[in-house]
This record gives structure tokens, sequence and C-alpha cells, in this order.
């Protein structure tokens, strides 16, 4: 749908990513509203898994997202390379859960989470997993009659989280000796 730059905003000092829309995705009727309601509700998310957006506009007919600089690589890319480890496994999942839950909180749904919208970014903290391409669908007070389960154009559905059953062990209880 579009690409990646990396910049530097001379007004704050600091590395950027603008992601632009480009080439024919311009021409689908509803592609530049698909990519200014991306940047709306990632911009209404602030959690550290989730990736920070600063700023939305257009360039002439070119539309364009700034948002926070990454360095590091996908989790699709890491996956490419082995298997990752139980621990590390647990710790990106967990990052990536908290992620989701925030955005649950703000009233919207990722509609396109995989390895490849999972980034493992180095920070001076260590390895910040971030959920990227916030290809949502919002859902709340604008959208009260938005159906129970969120279908994207993948073949996979995603339920409301207010709708989800709620959670049952399968383990079964265990004595101690």
């Amino acid at each position: 749908m579009g690409c990646v730059y990396k910049a530097f905003d001379r007004d704050l000092g600091r590395t950027v990513a603008i992601k632009t829309l480009h080439g024919i995705d311009r021409l689908q009727p509803n592609a530049l509203a698909r990519f200014r309601r991306e940047a709306q509700a990632a911009s209404r998310v602030v959690h550290p898994n989730l990736v920070i957006i600063y700023s939305y506009g257009t360039q002439g007919d070119t539309p364009y997202i700034v948002m926070e600089y990454l360095s590091g690589r996908s989790l699709a890319a890491e996956i490419a390379e082995g298997p990752l480890s139980v621990e590390r496994t647990a710790n990106v999942l967990v990052a990536a859960c908290a992620g989701v839950h925030a955005a649950h909180r703000a009233n919207v749904v990722h509609r396109d989470l995989k390895p490849g919208n999972i980034f493992l970014a180095r920070t001076p903290m260590g390895e910040t997993p971030k959920i990227l391409d916030f290809a949502f669908r919002a859902w709340g007070a604008t959208t009260p009659t938005s159906p129970a389960r969120v279908t994207s154009s993948a073949p996979r559905t995603i339920s409301r989280p207010n709708r989800l059953p709620a959670a049952r062990s399968t383990r079964a209880p265990t004595s101690t000796p």
C-alpha cells in the first residue's frame, strides 16, 4: 500500500519514518480514506508496544503519516532465521498482547496482526516489540451499531474484545506433595 522512508524532522531534531501511499492504491476510491483512518486510529492509542504517530498530511496528491523511527527488524524476519527461544517468544507475545489490549481499550481493533507487523525495535532498554501498520477498524461511540465481528479482506475473523467468551482453564488441578 505504501513506502516507508527514513527522514529527519529539523523542527524537532529527531529521526522519523514517513509512510506514503503511492501508485495504484491512490486510485482506489477508499484507499485515501482508509489511509487517513489508519493515521487517526493509530494516533489515538499511546502505548510502549505500539508505533507512535506524530502527524498525518498530504504533499501534493501524496498522503503521508509521520511516525517514530524504529531500528531493528520485523518478527517475521527474525522467525525466518530460525525459531525463537521459549522465553523470547513469551516476551514478544506478552508485549504484543499489551499493545493490542491498549488498542482495544481505545475501541480500536487491529485487522492485520501478523509477524510482519510486529517490529522488534532495538532501544537503549533492550528489545521492544512494537505493532506496526495499523490496519485498524474503530468502533465505539461513533459507530454504535458496528458488527460484533470484523472481517478483513484476508480470510480471518477477529472478535470484538467485549464479546469474547470468558476464558476457561483447561489445566487439571495439581496436588502438592
